[in-house]
């Protein structure tokens, strides 16, 4: 069985390329980290301005949803709030069920987003391509340029093959509506799920990242032109002049065969 990581990030970004899923979704993350990424979790190692590299951050408080639930294999059911009585005179709340019917689902729901980017991300990349040009910056290493941080979190994921979850409405509200990031709730049953959020407030659980990259992808049996951006901001920046005598000895290795932008 594949661990939990795995499944999340792997249906985050099979969901919402080219953002990552942040792991644990409640780590907190900041605008130019930097670190590995191991398969698709991205493991801090610092911050760029502890490098003395600066830049200026940009904020869009769009306030937009955005969700997703693993196709075929995650049935998401709203309940509304019922008038008849159960035990103890309570009535029924409005409720969120999701079953699950494979142990590789998910369902992610982040209301009342703001994005959260680095603003000249082709500045902050001639930056990285001096450092890595003088052998300061390994090409390993992927920053944090984008953040969406959300109002309201809520995940659920599967722990086997036949796994559920309900999450109920704190307050009295007829039906729960998930664009809306005011809503609270809590988790009244759950079997077999490995990964529950409820509506939590203020975490940033999506990033974008850019990396240094090959100037060209291979594909098949060709090799062609990697191009990439994100939103409205030019984000390649790359080294023209290799004139430099700590280039690395193999060809393919030299800074000018490489360029610092979103990876997808």
């Amino acid at each position: 069985m594949r661990d939990i990581c795995d499944i999340y990030t792997s249906a985050v970004y099979g969901n919402l390329r080219p953002l990552y899923g942040n792991w644990l979704p409640d780590k907190p993350v900041e605008l130019g980290d930097y670190g590995i990424l191991h398969d698709r979790a991205f493991m801090q190692i610092g911050n760029v301005r502890q490098l003395g590299i600066t830049f200026q951050p940009r904020k869009d408080s769009a306030g937009d949803q955005i969700i997703f639930s693993s196709k075929g294999s995650a049935r998401v059911t709203l309940k509304p709030a019922g008038s008849g009585p159960v035990a103890g005179g309570a009535n029924v709340k409005a409720s969120l069920q999701i079953d699950f019917s494979s142990e590789d689902s998910v369902f992610f729901n982040a209301a009342g987003c703001a994005y959260n980017m680095i603003q000249d991300k082709a500045g902050l990349g001639k930056d990285i391509m001096k450092r890595f040009e003088n052998r300061t910056w390994d090409r390993q290493w992927a920053v944090v340029t984008d953040i969406v941080q959300a109002g309201a979190t809520t995940i659920a994921a599967s722990g086997g093959h036949s796994s559920s979850i309900v999450f109920e409405a704190d307050g009295n509200v007829p039906q729960i509506n998930l664009a809306d990031a005011s809503v609270s709730l809590s988790v009244a049953s759950c079997s077999n799920v490995a990964l529950q959020i409820a509506a939590r407030k203020g975490l940033s659980p999506l990033i974008g990242l850019s990396r240094i990259q090959h100037v060209f992808l291979f594909f098949g049996s060709q090799f062609t032109p990697a191009f990439s951006c994100f939103g409205n901001s030019g984000l390649s920046s790359r080294i023209e002049d290799a004139g430099n005598p700590a280039t690395p000895e193999h060809a393919e290795d030299k800074p000018s065969n490489f360029y610092f932008g979103q990876m997808k």
